[in-house]
């Protein structure tokens, strides 16, 4: 995933999203600010997550188009 470019309200829905949120009791609940605040602070921390890579990105995106184009013409 990608932050930059998210604001703090499209990181808690994006996490919202791709992930089921609760509590230690299994209760699921929604990110609020403070919360989504400090994970969004943990995720962007040095050596938590790789550093984006623009070639690497744009080299899966291109081979990902190839699969389509492969799979559409048989």
């Amino acid at each position: 995933m990608r932050f930059v470019g998210m604001d703090l309200h499209d990181f808690c829905h994006r996490v919202e999203t791709s992930f089921r949120v609760c509590t230690d009791d299994n209760v699921e609940w929604r990110l609020d600010r403070v919360i989504g605040a400090r994970l969004w602070e943990w995720c962007c921390k040095p050596g938590v997550l790789l550093v984006a890579n623009y070639d690497v990105e744009l080299d899966m995106r291109w081979q990902a188009e190839q699969r389509k184009t492969t799979n559409a013409s048989k």
